[in-house]
């Protein structure tokens, strides 16, 4: 199957991310007109997983609701990885004056479950304000209910790619991630109907899996004769993020409107600007080296075989060492699923299962984690 990656990545054009100055993400919830700073909603809701000895896997949900009739839990339902939870108000007469909510919820319970499975879960809260009202988005979150860390995910700093089919609006555009230590940095620029930029950045902290990170809207216009031009911060979309591995994530973007939270998914992967399916943006100088104490290995890979359909092969002619990365034929968005290094004779020195651009992890046959980081193209 063609990739289409090249093509995609050719029609930005340099001179673009020149001036994102290293870190850009868009998506078509940007392809509306920034609102006027009056306009500007808040995310007025936030939604934790206590932890807590005294209170494990309870779901706490604080915000503002509009008046004094607050609403209260009514369900809670799941579906994969999506965890709904459903409050309504059945109150009348309320004092229009916005009060402090706080909903605590144990979704175990609630889902007729011992408890609630380890995994990541993407959680929605629905609420309704009155007894027949329908329920509308008020939040959204994700959370990490005790899945086991994995050390080897080490998102790569650099430019990710929306899945060209996750959503015909959003294909053009480009996230890029930058991170340092346990921080993550991102921006986003987007355009607007009238093709002005709209500029977003924000930070946080990773936690090797997910993030959150709430973003600063740049934004600006044209000023007028003998005036100077307006500039201004205000915040703007919210981002949250799952990586699924070094190369692989979902993100979430979502603001707050007054008809509730729009909230859309975004697939992406971190793919080099070249055609990736003949392994030609893999070549070059690698050391593959183990968590012991074995001597690291020197590899300049180069193409050892004609790329099949689903496969490419690199090799060091000196070393005889080869690697076989294998990726999904019907999506030609994903990276590789895995690689495997092997020796002339045939031995396998390891299975590499998470594969970016500058390195690769995965695990010798006896267990040790291997690494194959990348020194020059």
């Amino acid at each position: 199957m063609p990739r289409r990656h090249a093509a995609r990545h050719r029609s930005f054009g340099l001179s673009l991310f020149a001036g994102v100055l290293g870190l850009a993400t868009t998506t078509s919830l940007l392809a509306e007109p920034a609102p006027a700073p009056a306009q500007v909603p808040t995310r007025t809701y936030t939604i934790t997983l206590d932890a807590s000895p005294t209170a494990p896997g309870r779901l706490k949900i604080r915000g503002t609701w509009p008046n004094a009739c607050l609403p209260a839990f009514e369900n809670a339902s799941l579906r994969g990885d999506d965890l709904t939870i459903t409050a309504r108000t059945t109150l009348t007469l309320c004092d229009d004056k916005p009060t402090p909510l706080v909903l605590s919820v144990n979704p175990a319970f609630a889902l007729g479950l011992p408890s609630l499975p380890a995994g990541v879960y993407h959680v929605w809260f629905r609420a309704a304000d009155s007894a027949h009202a329908a329920a509308t988005l008020r939040a959204f979150a994700v959370v990490d209910a005790g899945t086991p860390a994995r050390s080897t995910i080490s998102p790569e700093t650099g430019f990710w790619w929306p899945v060209s089919g996750a959503a015909s609006a959003i294909g053009r555009n480009v996230m890029s991630l930058e991170f340092q230590g346990a921080q993550l940095s991102a921006a986003v620029l987007g355009y607007g109907e009238d093709g002005r930029s709209n500029w977003q950045f924000g930070t946080s902290a990773f936690d090797g899996r997910l993030a959150h990170v709430p973003l600063l809207q740049l934004a600006g216009n044209e000023p007028s004769a003998g005036d100077l031009p307006g500039r201004r911060g205000e915040a703007g979309l919210v981002l949250d993020l799952q990586f699924h591995s070094n190369s692989h994530a979902t993100a979430w973007l979502s603001r707050t409107l007054e008809s509730g939270l729009d909230v859309q998914a975004v697939d992406l992967v971190r793919l080099p600007f070249a055609d990736v399916s003949d392994g030609a943006a893999w070549q070059g100088e690698w050391i593959l080296v183990a968590d012991d104490d074995s001597a690291p290995q020197r590899l300049r890979l180069r193409a050892a075989a004609a790329a099949a359909d689903n496969r490419f092969v690199l090799g060091d002619a000196h070393s005889g060492i080869t690697v076989d990365c294998v990726y999904d034929p019907e999506n030609s968005d994903l990276p590789a699923q895995n690689c495997t290094v092997a020796q002339r004779d045939g031995k396998i020195l390891a299975k590499l299962d998470e594969v970016a651009i500058t390195r690769m992890d995965g695990k010798r046959p006896d267990g040790v984690t291997m690494h194959l980081l990348r020194v020059t193209q």
